[in-house]
């Protein structure tokens, strides 16, 4: 009788610990494909928004190019 409820408890701690052990890896795991996914989104917002910025500035220079122009022409 003893014997018996010695391994049953034995094996209730073992499956916890384990138990625990999967859910700490599978949190590191889902933190590290989420702050992946996080970098990935950000790299191209950043590009993004530095495409739009060099667009912005192209058409802002071709601006003053055209003034420039106009008032040598004048």
């Amino acid at each position: 009788m003893l014997g018996i409820d010695i391994t049953l408890i034995r094996d209730k701690l073992v499956w916890e610990v384990s138990r625990h052990v999967v859910a700490e890896v599978e949190g590191q795991i889902t933190k590290s494909t989420q702050s992946r996914h996080c970098n990935i989104i950000n790299t191209y917002a950043t590009d993004f928004d530095h495409k739009r910025n060099n667009r912005r500035m192209q058409i802002v220079n071709q601006d003053k190019k055209q003034r420039f122009e106009m008032k040598k022409m004048q």
